[in-house]
């Protein structure tokens, strides 16, 4: 039996009204037009009805559309609570339930929550009214867990619902709502029952004949108050003579008074039966008759139920049970007291039995309670693929759990997961101490340098984890995170590697999330790398997986900020302008790294197109924005911002020097890594500030290190810096020409041409020397590279007279919008012909398709318009 799909049964059932339940006819009234409301409070203390209340009501008007949880503190926790919210929305979901599920088992941080709330809105908003109850939200304190319950409540469409049963004021903010009048609430006067019900209640629900004095006195003491009510009836059904003179009032004495006369009145069988199985958060026969190992737990079931003694039907097919929370404490604290071997057996029989029946949740709940650490850690080891048991290891004491390394990681990543920082370094404080193993040591590396310094240079060894006891799913979430240090750091063929590694563990267990975002690093550092076209294809199929699978829609400007990096740096301007508008309508708030992506981005593509001053108005606010005396300077920022203004001939001596600064303070931190580019640029900077040799040092060694890397990117930006330097001092022209030739030669595949562009007329002069050298023989790749360059930094020198006289009657019908047919009954030549005509034109204007071609002609003015 699947041990979730178990627990889910019995927490996600509504209650069963009880039989014979009070018609509450000026209440429900209240409730009547409860589809008017968004969110809609019930409050009132224990045993004020309000299950009851609700459960009647959607009975009595065949409500549909109801789904039901019912918490408890074990759900005071982010991913706990929207497990359940999810099992219960998943049927709205249509093929993308389960997806969303996998998807949600594995998320990394727990804001990416909120990556999933649009999604379910939108999806909920199509269905017809539905209902979601949350019973004892009083449960719920934690800040962020109802963070994301008013994001999910703002957003949704008119048709959710939203149903509170609480003892205590919300934690939620519905402020709004309630000046909307958007918000019914139902207070706890409103469920006290009246005289009248009070009499109906003791006679047709609980069926016991009490005089109308006496009803009227059980009415003033309780004061309304259900559970009292039937407290004080159920106990006058042995003692109708003196019980008044012994309570006046309603406390917490007087109702364990109460429950222990109920008590007297049972048998001894059924006394023993409520007691031990209090410990119980539910029950069914089979759990019954093995934990006290009888035959007849059904027969004593029904006796109670008959008795109306706080037994709550969960599921009535199956035959699930809890007691009422106000009887469940009393019994609770009469087990307390019986003898302690006693309750260890049956916490053990407990676990044994909920074990048997799949539920390894509750069973390992028993464990915890009787401190058998040992089961407990057995338990976790065993059903490690199940993220959600490992809750459970923040319950035993560090000293005990360090005992057993697999499980001492699982508590960090679980602590990791969920973003609590404290508890991670204090945990890795302790393993400092007790750390003596070097493949410990490794893996507990990966996550103290994540938590304590992203900066510092990892030599993360990841092959250690395969020695410890992790599952699939558990290694694919640490090589991603770990990837991500890895690829801030350079070491770009581990990186993927690892998520090579990680995509495949997310493809074999279909958990699309691991499988993204393995693909998006990747097609990161292939870029990195230069392998601009392999890392289109991997962003392509990221927009195919969106496309497929709408639960993760919101991340679709991941895919647009890949590709318009792309098409920059083969300055396929229009394309990546018309992906840079598109994000815009997928960002999504609180994600720094894509608002930082974004607007480097828009820089690069100010400056590639020759605004300069906008590039400049654009850089500086990306400093000012992401570099503030509270987060760590980006060296990488200020290193892209003195590039651009490099290149465009527009910085100055001050921007030079605080560049070098900057550089050389964090070269000084030997925790620090410094990108290569970032070198490179360093390089050029002291250049310019008269370290001529130690610059072309610098950029040596940054080239030697590129090519044994293969860094394309690199190689050929330090390639093109170099260039300009040696061609500045007059160096070798054959040097130079070296140089330059080698950094075609690596842009040549891949079509890199950002860096050519940005660098203008010095390095197209440079160029065209090259090309023209008699004693230096061109490939044709590197030729039609070359001539590829011209076009682009010279358009205005290129004209009609590339296109035969033919081939411009073609483009000057064409212009019109004509198609291939046409423009070959227009011209009388054939239709194979015309397309020979087309792909000559394509070659020579350096286009793939009719609009590219039309856009280049009018450029060129070889059309008179």
């Amino acid at each position: 039996m699947d041990n979730k799909v178990n627990l889910i049964r019995t927490k996600l059932i509504s209650p069963m009204p009880r039989k014979n339940y009070v018609k509450r006819e000026k209440i429900i009234k209240e409730l009547e037009d409860i589809k008017d409301y968004k969110v809609t409070i019930i409050k009132g203390a224990a045993g004020s009805g309000k299950s009851t209340l609700l459960s009647s009501f959607i009975k009595d008007k065949n409500l549909s559309g109801v789904n039901w949880i019912s918490l408890d503190k074990e759900n005071n926790q982010w991913k706990s609570f929207w497990y359940y919210l999810i099992e219960i929305l998943k049927k709205y979901l249509e093929d993308n339930g389960k997806e969303l599920t996998n998807t949600f088992s594995t998320f990394i941080r727990k804001d990416e929550i909120f990556n999933v709330i649009p999604y379910i809105v939108n999806e909920l908003s199509k269905k017809e009214d539905i209902f979601i109850v949350f019973d004892d939200y009083h449960y719920i304190k934690d800040e962020f867990l109802n963070s994301t319950l008013e994001y999910l409540i703002k957003y949704s469409s008119s048709n959710i619902h939203y149903i509170f049963l609480t003892r205590e004021e919300l934690l939620l903010y519905l402020g709004e709502l309630r000046v909307q009048g958007q918000l019914l609430e139902i207070e706890e006067e409103s469920l006290r029952f009246s005289k009248r019900e009070c009499l109906s209640f003791i006679k047709n629900t609980l069926n016991i004949e009490l005089t109308e004095d006496i009803i009227d006195k059980i009415f003033n003491i309780s004061e309304g108050w259900i559970a009292g009510i039937q407290l004080i009836a159920l106990a006058l059904k042995s003692r109708k003579d003196n019980i008044f003179s012994d309570i006046s009032v309603l406390n917490k004495y007087v109702i364990e008074y109460l429950t222990e006369e109920i008590l007297k009145q049972l048998s001894e069988n059924e006394r023993i039966f409520l007691v031990k199985t209090s410990i119980l958060n539910y029950f069914n026969v089979e759990l019954c008759n093995d934990i006290l190992n009888i035959t007849n737990a059904e027969e004593i079931i029904d006796s109670l139920i008959d008795k109306n003694l706080f037994v709550i039907i969960i599921d009535e097919k199956r035959s699930i049970y809890r007691y009422h929370h106000l009887f469940n404490e009393f019994l609770n604290l009469t087990f307390s007291k019986i003898n302690k071997d006693e309750q260890i057996k049956l916490h053990l029989k407990a676990y044994e039995a909920f074990k048997k029946q799949g539920d390894i949740e509750e069973a390992i709940k028993h464990l915890l309670e009787i401190k058998d650490y040992d089961k407990v850690l057995i338990e976790i080891e065993n059903n490690a693929q199940n993220i959600e048991v490992w809750s459970y290891l923040k319950e035993i004491t560090i000293e005990y759990l360090i005992t057993s390394k697999e499980l001492t990681l699982q508590r960090l990543f679980y602590h990791f997961v969920n973003l609590e920082v404290n508890e991670c370094k204090n945990l890795i404080d302790i393993l400092d101490n007790k750390i003596k193993e070097r493949e410990w040591f490794e893996v507990i590396n990966a996550f103290k340098i994540y938590i304590y310094d992203s900066s510092l240079d990892a030599k993360l060894n990841l092959q250690y984890i395969e020695k410890f006891n992790f599952s699939e799913i558990t290694k694919a979430i640490i090589y991603l995170n770990s990837c991500y240090i890895f690829f801030a750091q350079g070491y770009l063929d581990k990186a993927i590697y690892y998520l090579d590694k990680s995509n495949s563990i997310g493809e074999k267990y279909n958990i699309s999330y691991i499988s993204f975002f393995s693909k998006s690093i990747k097609a990161c550092a292939l870029e990195e790398l230069g392998e601009l076209y392999e890392a289109e294809c991997i962003l392509n199929n990221m927009k195919e997986m969106l496309d497929k699978m709408p639960i993760l829609s919101n991340l679709m400007f991941m895919y647009h900020l890949g590709i318009a990096g792309i098409y920059m740096k083969r300055f396929e301007i229009q394309k990546s302008e018309e992906e840079l508008r598109l994000i815009n309508g997928f960002l999504c708030d609180g994600y720094e790294f894509a608002d930082r992506g974004i607007l480097y981005n828009l820089m690069e593509f100010e400056f590639l197109k020759g605004y300069k001053e906008k590039g400049k108005e654009l850089s500086n606010k990306l400093i000012t924005i992401h570099t503030t005396k509270e987060k760590d300077i980006l060296l990488y920022l200020y290193s892209a911002r003195i590039k651009y203004f490099i290149s465009a001939d527009i910085y100055s001596n001050e921007n030079l020097q605080e560049y070098k600064i900057l550089f050389e303070r964090q070269q000084k931190n030997s925790n620090t890594y410094i990108r290569i580019d970032e070198k490179i640029t360093y390089a050029r900077v002291i250049y310019i500030l008269g370290e001529q040799e130690k610059a072309k040092d610098i950029l040596y060694k940054c080239l030697e290190y590129s090519r044994k890397k293969s860094f394309k990117i690199y190689l050929v930006d330090g390639l093109i810096v170099l260039t300009l330097i040696l061609e500045e001092l007059n160096e070798s022209k054959r040097t130079t020409f070296n140089l330059l030739r080698e950094a075609i030669h690596y842009s040549v595949d891949n079509r890199y041409l950002k860096p050519y562009v940005l660098e203008g007329e010095k390095l197209l002069n440079i160029i065209k020397e090259l090309k023209n050298d008699k004693d230096i023989e061109l490939t044709s790749k590197e030729d039609n590279f070359i001539k590829n360059l011209i076009d682009i930094m010279e358009p205005e020198k290129v004209k009609g007279e590339l296109l035969t006289e033919r081939e411009k009657e073609v483009m000057e019908i064409l212009f019109e919008g004509a198609s291939n047919k046409q423009i070959g009954k227009r011209l009388n030549i054939s239709l194979a012909t015309v397309k020979t005509h087309m792909i000559n034109i394509y070659s020579k204007l350096q286009v793939s398709n009719r609009v590219q071609a039309v856009e280049k002609y009018k450029k060129f003015k070889a059309i008179k318009y």
